[in-house]
């Protein structure tokens, strides 16, 4: 990618765009968290904090299921930070957990 971004410093610099580190437009951040051993990691500590008859309910950490339901926590994180483009097995709860990132943001309280 680095040579692209030469050929585009050198070739549109007359259109750099102040404050988007010389882009045309401020580049989109892609997050591609889906199923990464961080998500595993701290799904296993947060199960780790449970009782122990309590942890024994959910799924292992190892299951797809709970490893895109992480993933779906890391993604609306990123989201909510910034990131434009995301990466993931799992779409439909990725787009749901991004949808309700979208909906806190638009959610105004109301004034007296």
């Amino acid at each position: 990618m680095q040579p692209l971004i030469v050929f585009i410093s050198q070739h549109f610099a007359a259109f750099q765009v102040p404050g988007t580190c010389g882009f045309l437009f401020a580049p989109l951040i892609l997050v591609g968290a889906s199923r990464k051993g961080f998500i595993k990691t701290g799904l296993a500590a947060a199960d780790s904090r449970l009782p122990s008859h309590t942890a024994a309910t959910f799924p292992s950490v190892d299951s797809t299921e709970r490893l895109d339901m992480g993933t779906a926590g890391a993604c609306a994180v990123a989201v909510m930070h910034g990131a434009g483009m995301l990466r993931v097995h799992s779409v439909d709860r990725a787009r749901d957990a991004v949808a309700m990132v979208e909906s806190i943001k638009r959610f105004k309280v109301p004034e007296n």
